[in-house]
């Protein structure tokens, strides 16, 4: 029975790291994009950087968050592919 006890904390304490390293892993990727959007960068990076911030959400499940970096990233590369057609 002991070592099931054991078997089993050691489950929580790994999927708990595991959450906190997605949590860390969004904050980061937004972290990011602020950066990428303070320092100009192009339509083609922002498309990138809110990618990863939406993929990273969508790891977490968390919903709220991923639907709205999923329509700023669908946004930012459409801007993106808008610019590319045009020449700019």
């Amino acid at each position: 029975m002991n070592e099931f006890k054991l078997a089993f904390a050691g489950v929580v304490i790994v999927a708990v790291l595991t959450s906190c390293d997605s949590r860390n892993a969004a904050q980061k990727a937004e972290q990011e994009y602020s950066f990428l959007e303070a320092n100009k960068a192009s339509p083609d990076e922002l498309c990138g950087g809110a990618r990863k911030v939406q993929d990273a959400y969508r790891e977490l499940l968390n919903s709220e968050k991923y639907q709205y970096w999923k329509l700023t990233a669908d946004i930012m590369c459409r801007r993106a592919d808008q610019l590319k057609k045009l020449g700019v």
